[in-house]
């Protein structure tokens, strides 16, 4: 985290010039497994170590780390918890169009049209490195008590690509692992403060927070070091940690409707992947 010399960004881990070490985990979005090739959301989540301050999970208050959870898309398909509802209902009953359509009504007028065009693009055709892509918060965060953020990490242009056979299911892994292999890698992380004088809601998180309206301003630099990660050791690691918005000090509070929901919606994932795989959680 360098110098900002900015009080308005002077919050949590952005509140004085400090170096952090940090864990990383690229993901799909999908609820299960499925080949790279597939459309998809990818996702970076980082945990952050060394961060001191009372954490807003009860579970969680005293522990000495702090989350960011992202994705590659810079909005949410849907404006809040109550059409959030209606939407897994439906998943729930396995109807993945049913939404959209209302219950496959002949009134178009009650179609989601706006989200179902949101929700297509979303699902992005694998990108050539999960290290040259830009991940978003998708919802906003407090900045202090006095100011709404949203954040994001871009990948530094120096970050370089490794030519692999695409066809292979797991293609997006074995570039990440080819690419730190033969070198370092680096994020810029981002943050974007809301104007409360434009367009930029907390609650409907459709709407894109223009940039010309409030630009992004670079808060830290993440450095991912040459490295060799695909061990079965590290893989369990990797797999049992937990990531939660949630899992952070009062004054980078997560806000807005669908943040809350994502409370027990995290909370209640990770205590399942972590009971299916006998262990305790981290």
């Amino acid at each position: 985290v360098p110098e900002l010399n900015n009080p308005i960004l002077e919050h949590g881990v952005f509140s004085e010039p400090k170096q952090f070490e940090a864990w990383i985990r690229f993901s799909n979005g999908f609820n299960r497994p499925q080949a790279d090739k597939d459309k998809d959301a990818r996702g970076m989540a980082i945990k952050v170590m060394g961060v001191p301050g009372e954490k807003l999970l009860k579970a969680e208050m005293h522990e000495q780390t702090q989350d960011f959870v992202m994705l590659n898309n810079p909005t949410f398909f849907l404006p809040n918890v109550k059409e959030y509802a209606k939407f897994i209902r439906y998943q729930a009953e396995g109807s993945q169009f049913g939404f959209f359509f209302n219950d496959f009504s002949w009134d178009i007028f009650k179609w989601h049209f706006q989200d179902l065009f949101l929700g297509t693009k979303i699902l992005k055709k694998a990108p050539k490195s999960l290290l040259d892509e830009q991940y978003h918060s998708l919802t906003a965060y407090r900045l202090g008590m006095d100011n709404f953020m949203k954040f994001s990490a871009k990948s530094c242009d120096s970050n370089k690509n490794i030519a692999i056979n695409r066809n292979k299911e797991n293609f997006l892994r074995t570039e990440l692992e080819e690419q730190l292999k033969a070198g370092d890698a680096c994020f810029d992380f981002m943050v974007q403060v809301q104007n409360p004088q434009k367009n930029m809601p907390i609650e409907d998180t459709r709407v894109l927070w223009e940039t010309k309206d409030s630009p992004f301003i670079s808060v830290a630099r993440i450095e991912i070091p040459q490295q060799s990660f695909n061990t079965e050791l590290q893989n369990q690691f990797c797999e049992n940690l937990s990531f939660t918005p949630w899992h952070a000090t009062s004054d980078l509070e997560p806000v807005g409707g669908l943040n809350r929901l994502r409370k027990f919606v995290y909370t209640e994932t990770s205590r399942f992947r972590h009971g299916k795989n006998d262990v305790e959680r981290h």
